[in-house]
């Protein structure tokens, strides 16, 4: 058998090349040009991505979606190249579209290069696989192959960016397994081959470019790619080929899916009422160290929210406040009477265990009594909208924002010191220095010696509240700054906060938001980054139903879009 593996290194050359030229348009002060599923920025990364696969072997033919077919030499190996696959979200100003290569010969693929240039921040990553060489790489590691003989509740189905609005018609065509949107088809078939899924669906119709590099990924995984014929794609002696549907994972889970009814799902009327964040125009984050550190203040708030959740991925309550404060931000309601009515629009929403303050407030009379640490609950997006404010500014805007439902000045003062600390470790400073900054913030501002107090005694682990109690705002801080300065990762942090609260309760938010800024985004396990990505309460789903609007599937974006939303 012939060896392509001399041809790799060239591929994600390319590939690398064309996504900088990408990465590039997307970060344009206006944001990136085009508009629908064309956008100048494909054309120039195709041809500088032609010009390096061409002149390596020129006797090789090219099959570009943007600039067409060069025939090579007869029955040499074609390259086929879709230069941005998900343009229409790419121009919308959404992460997750790839570059995608593939080596056609004799009408079958033998390698594949699929580069998300911008996912899940501007390092990107690389999956790679090429015959003569076994198995898929991700940046150079080998990947577990993880494709399962049938679907089961933990897994995980892609589809595309357009499932975020038809969520029950997917839902209800991939049971039991749940689903997460992807813009780009290469990049999902990548991840199935990777084991970050368990398969993948296209309803419509891609062509050779779209799958091609991903299809051998997945073959290369011990995986197939099917059709709704259950055939496999066909590749013409130019490289080209299309199928009406794709259904992609193990032979029998790609089966399995195939038989749905997927004509349901695709006819089904799309809910645009289901909120899908995303990032003004020229809003993307360039630092790829400081999306992490935000992302991970974000996404660690909503996991530890829901240590107790009926479903894994779902969110508690200091979890769906955050992400009701959030889209509020984002929707530009930021002054204090529309964040009011975003707080009594959720105590009014139906969540199973409403806070005693929580609804009091919503009555207009907050208690001035209620120390609960879900007062706290909006201090991390808060933090993320106003990282690069003035401090007195930031300080003043949470704790007003506290008084809205819990006036207790400790509960101000303690929202206080932990948006101190949280702008420090999201701007790269040590948790020490945030734990300073704190403490001179506090003494500067004549705090309680109750709240200065929990923030020196944080050296020691803070003792366990009784199981019927909810840990207060100074057990809460006391409990963040420990975890951070004498833990070492976002597990320990987590796996503390059970021993000294309730799981999933508020402390478990706080003390995951500081950790996960402390730690960054890829500190969270991989599975329960996953279960929040694509967890959707739907009833017939979960024991506890909840509306979209607090979902966290759209976390990554949301905590993008926080950073440079002023």
């Amino acid at each position: 058998m012939r060896s392509f593996e001399e041809h790799l290194p060239r591929a994600e050359q390319a590939a690398r090349t064309g996504g900088d030229i990408l990465r590039a348009d997307f970060h344009r002060a206006s944001g990136p040009r085009g508009e629908g599923d064309k956008a100048p920025a494909d054309t120039e990364a195709e041809q500088a991505i032609r010009d390096i696969l061409l002149a390596g072997d020129p006797d090789f033919g090219f099959l570009g979606e943007e600039t067409g077919s060069v025939p090579g030499s007869p029955g040499a190996p074609v390259w086929v190249v879709d230069p941005n696959d998900g343009t229409r979200d790419y121009v919308r100003g959404r992460r997750g579209s790839a570059v995608s290569i593939a080596l056609v010969h004799e009408g079958r693929p033998v390698m594949g290069v699929v580069h998300p240039f911008g996912y899940p921040d501007d390092r990107g990553c690389m999956y790679t696989a090429v015959e003569g060489r076994a198995g898929v790489f991700k940046d150079g590691a080998p990947c577990e192959a993880r494709l399962a003989g049938r679907l089961e509740e933990n897994h995980v189905v892609l589809v595309s960016g357009g499932g975020d609005r038809a969520a029950q018609a997917n839902l209800e065509c991939t049971r039991p397994a749940r689903v997460m949107a992807i813009p780009s088809i290469a990049h999902r078939l990548a991840r199935v081959a990777a084991g970050e899924a368990q398969a993948t669906t296209s309803l419509y119709s891609p062509k050779t470019w779209d799958f091609g590099a991903g299809h051998f990924l997945v073959l290369a995984a011990g995986g197939v790619i099917i059709d709704e014929n259950r055939r496999p794609p066909v590749y013409g002696p130019d490289g080209m080929g299309s199928m009406p549907r794709l259904f992609a994972g193990s032979q029998a889970v790609a089966e399995a899916l195939c038989a749905r009814k997927w004509d349901e799902a695709f006819r089904a009327e799309r809910d645009m009422s289901v909120p899908v964040a995303r990032l003004r125009k020229g809003g993307a984050t360039r630092d790829p160290e400081l999306l992490s550190r935000a992302q991970g203040a974000f996404l660690g708030h909503l996991v530890g929210s829901g240590k107790a959740a009926p479903c894994p991925g779902q969110l508690g309550a200091s979890g769906e406040l955050a992400v009701a404060a959030a889209r509020s931000l984002l929707g530009f309601a930021s002054d204090s009477a529309s964040l009011a009515r975003t707080y009594a629009e959720w105590t009014a929403s139906g969540f199973p265990e409403s806070d005693p303050g929580m609804m009091r407030a919503a009555v207009g009379q907050p208690s001035a009594s209620s120390l609960s640490a879900l007062a706290l609950a909006r201090v991390t997006p808060l933090s993320l909208w106003g990282w690069e404010a003035d401090e007195n500014v930031l300080v003043s805007r949470v704790a007003e924002d506290a008084a809205l439902t819990h006036p207790s000045p400790l509960v101000g003062q303690s929202a206080a010191v932990l948006a101190v600390a949280l702008v420090r470790l999201i701007g790269g400073h040590e948790a020490s220095a945030a734990l300073d900054a704190a403490h001179a913030f506090a003494r500067r501002s004549g705090y309680s010696r109750e709240v200065i107090e929990a923030i020196l005694d944080s050296s020691t682990a803070p003792r366990a509240v009784r199981a019927s109690e909810d840990a207060d705002v100074r057990l809460a801080v006391r409990a963040a700054f420990f975890a951070i300065t004498s833990l070492r990762s976002f597990s320990e942090a987590q796996q503390a906060a059970t021993l000294w609260g309730r799981p999933g309760d508020a402390l478990h938010a706080i003390v995951g938001a500081l950790a996960g800024a402390r730690f960054g985004r890829e500190s969270l396990p991989p599975d329960d980054r996953t279960a929040l990505l694509s967890c959707r309460p739907l009833e017939g789903f979960t024991r506890t139903p909840r509306p979209a609007v607090y979902w966290g599937t759209d976390a990554l974006t949301m905590a993008e879009a926080l950073l440079t939303a002023r």
